[in-house]
């Protein structure tokens, strides 16, 4: 049944919430940890669309990403650091030498505020201080679960009194045949570029084509080979130089099931879980995370990162399930 239940107390002293969300067709459980998509359910399928934990402390020390909301800054800045105005600001280096998804401590891995609720919706929001992992400016964030009939929609609002760095993405691996594998799984994604990257997965700042390449997913295409191996992507796919209009960019199938992605947002990260570890398993979900490009503030024609005084940051991003086999 929808509603909200308090779980649990963390040794930090905050409390976690498990807040149920229920449309005619989909149901969905959301933690206030992290803003968390822990389950979601299509009827006529038996197990999660998603990927979760069954025990809460394999979420309190996730090295996974499952499901969270990350930022201030989604995917990976070079060097662990940035200009803006010819200030140098140094970052937590999270990964070798790289910050990726906003750090070590960031909104991942920390107690969101429940604003509103519903059957059908959530609001949770999440304040980032000036200084925090070596980012300038405090920046107000909320985040929107709603399901609409056979759409889970995830909005994300931001504002800062200053500028700030602004990326945000949902990060949930996605299994819509519950095989334990993606092998079985068809990727479509409507972009002509990636993003190169060098041997540690930086932005060269040069865009690749993706004509002819194992990148090349503008037609439906199985993930695995003959063999049964799962391609290794994790890629940023290229729409547009800035957000857009809501509008279609991918496509998931598997066993039945049609997931179709529609997002405001200029790029789309693809990850098919190549390092996923215990209790999970490599390839066994894909997270398809639409955000700006990867270490914008360091590339020159990237997509605009800073949000200022008085503007603010939306991205509007959809998940519609398709049951083919009713429609066969």
């Amino acid at each position: 049944m929808p509603g909200i239940s308090k779980i649990v107390t963390h040794i930090q002293g905050f409390d976690v919430y498990s807040i149920s969300l229920e449309s005619n067709i989909l149901q969905a459980e959301i933690l206030n940890f992290g803003a968390t998509l822990k389950d979601l359910r299509f009827s006529g399928f038996e197990n999660s669309m998603v990927l979760g934990y069954a025990s809460l402390q394999d979420y309190f020390s996730d090295k996974n990403y499952l499901g969270v909301i990350i930022g201030r800054y989604a995917n990976r800045i070079s060097n662990g650091l940035y200009f803006f105005e010819s200030k140098k600001f140094e970052l937590d280096k999270n990964e070798f030498s790289t910050t990726l998804h906003g750090g070590s401590q960031s909104c991942h891995n920390a107690p969101w505020k429940i604003e509103n609720y519903d059957y059908d919706f959530v609001e949770m929001s999440f304040q980032f201080n000036d200084g925090d992992m070596g980012f300038g400016g405090s920046l107000f964030v909320k985040v929107r679960y709603e399901l609409d009939g056979a759409k889970l929609k995830i909005i994300i609002e931001a504002r800062t009194p200053q500028t700030s760095l602004c990326n945000f993405t949902n990060h949930s691996y996605f299994n819509l045949d519950y095989s334990g594998s993606l092998k079985n799984h068809y990727l479509l994604v409507k972009s002509d570029e990636i993003v190169e990257l060098d041997n540690n997965k930086l932005p060269t700042g040069r865009l690749l084509n993706v004509d002819g390449s194992k990148f090349d997913f503008r037609s439906e295409t199985k993930l695995s080979d003959q063999c049964g191996s799962v391609a290794s992507l994790d890629n940023n796919f290229c729409f547009s130089s800035s957000a857009t209009e809501l509008c279609e960019v991918a496509e998931l199938v598997a066993s039945g099931c049609k997931m179709v992605l529609s997002t405001t947002e200029p790029g789309l990260q693809v990850y098919t879980g190549s390092s996923l570890s215990p209790p999970l398993k490599p390839f066994q979900g894909i997270a398809l995370e639409p955000q700006l490009w990867p270490d914008s503030p360091n590339n020159e024609g990237f997509p605009n990162a800073f949000l200022r005084a008085g503007e603010v940051y939306k991205q509007i991003t959809e998940y519609s399930f398709i049951n083919t086999r009713s429609s066969e």
